[in-house]
């Protein structure tokens, strides 16, 4: 008897998985997701969760047992990336017009960033303050949300927004 099962791609935390057994001619099994939680479902979901800055190896076992209590165990691991966390300030001169702002990057854990300015204005800007500056024709106040895009080396993503009214 032979148990198996698909062994996920690597994720970004958290990192939800289904996983497929892949196991044949069992009775029973038993899952350990290495997280802290287990289960008996035949194809169960779980959630990897891992430390800020740091690359998190989860080792996931797959015990199965036959109708003549004969067992095998597998186990393989699934990495899991911490993402980045998004976060940036403004410091707000609503009253000049055009209107500039102080944009302050304070995100971690990201090596690339993608702005929305709310004005149709985009950037890759990655430096740590940088400005920008709103213009409306309107005699009403207009809200724009400025949305960043922290994004780390393996791909994994967080965003945050803040408004601004011109």
């Amino acid at each position: 008897v032979i148990a198996s099962f698909a062994q996920p791609d690597e994720g970004c935390s958290p990192y939800t998985v289904t996983f497929e057994n892949t196991s044949s001619d069992y009775q029973n099994l038993a899952w350990d997701f290495g997280n802290g939680l287990a289960s008996v479902n035949e194809n169960p979901t779980t959630t990897f969760v891992g430390p800020t800055g740091q690359d998190t190896t989860f080792m996931v076992g797959l015990m199965i047992t036959t109708s003549l209590n004969c067992n095998a165990f597998v186990e393989l691991p699934v990495l899991v990336h911490p993402s980045p966390t998004a976060n940036f300030s403004l410091s707000k001169d609503e009253c000049s017009h055009p209107a500039p702002a102080d944009i302050t990057n304070l995100s971690t854990g990201a090596t690339s960033y993608e702005w929305d300015y709310g004005d149709d204005q985009f950037s890759n800007e990655d430096a740590a303050i940088h400005q920008h500056e709103w213009s409306s024709t309107s005699a009403s106040p207009i809200d724009y949300l400025v949305a960043l895009t922290a994004i780390s080396d393996f791909g994994c993503e967080d965003q945050s927004a803040i408004p601004y009214t011109v």
